[in-house]
């Protein structure tokens, strides 16, 4: 089984290109699996403010008061990611492993031809797991990428990635690239050790 991790500036085209892949993938015979680090915030954030998951993404957007103060859904999650971050680091690494061993429990016949793929690969230790785990590190870049210097994440250019995809150009060259030039690399990776 094989292990595709996605990092990139903000709104590079991560979930964009992690989904063009899963979709290339499958149209190849590959069982494939979306994984994200940042899942476990958005599990403690709906069981925190007992939010369904269809409503979520609503929540994000709402105003919400806290004490004296309002803070935005946005601000409040990053807030709850912060302080779980420091509580605990593995708490992401933890969910994408469980959500891993997960699927390979049920997929044993298939694993062979099995393909994951962690769509939001953001911060030091993640980094540190994936290349422990040998998971493939695949980076996103744009020319239209926002760099963040308050965001606590990490600068990906530091960071030795296993491909660079350019994402600049229309989504039809970023599938042919994707097809062409990134699927062979990844059905030539070694399987991952988790």
């Amino acid at each position: 089984m094989k292990i595709v991790a996605i990092c990139g500036a903000k709104q590079s085209g991560k979930e964009l290109v992690a989904n063009r892949i899963l979709e290339a993938l499958t149209q190849n015979g590959y069982l494939t699996r979306k994984f994200r680090f940042s899942s476990f915030v958005r599990n403690s954030m709906m069981s925190i403010f007992h939010v369904k998951p269809n409503d979520y993404n609503d929540f994000l957007k709402g105003n919400y008061q806290i004490g004296e103060n309002t803070i935005s859904g946005k601000a409040l999650e990053k807030s709850v990611e912060t302080v779980l971050r420091v509580n605990n680091d593995r708490l992401s690494i933890k969910d994408v492993e469980d959500g891993i061993f997960s699927f390979k429990a049920f997929n044993r016949e298939k694993l062979d031809r099995s393909v994951i793929v962690i769509s939001d690969l953001r911060f030091k230790d993640e980094v540190a797991w994936c290349k422990t785990n040998n998971v493939m590190i695949v980076k996103v870049k744009r020319d239209t990428a926002v760099i963040d210097i308050n965001n606590p994440q990490i600068d990906v250019d530091d960071f030795f990635a296993d491909f660079i995809i350019e994402n600049n150009s229309d989504e039809k060259t970023l599938i042919e690239k994707i097809a062409h030039e990134l699927l062979p690399r990844i059905e030539d990776f070694s399987d991952s050790t988790v």
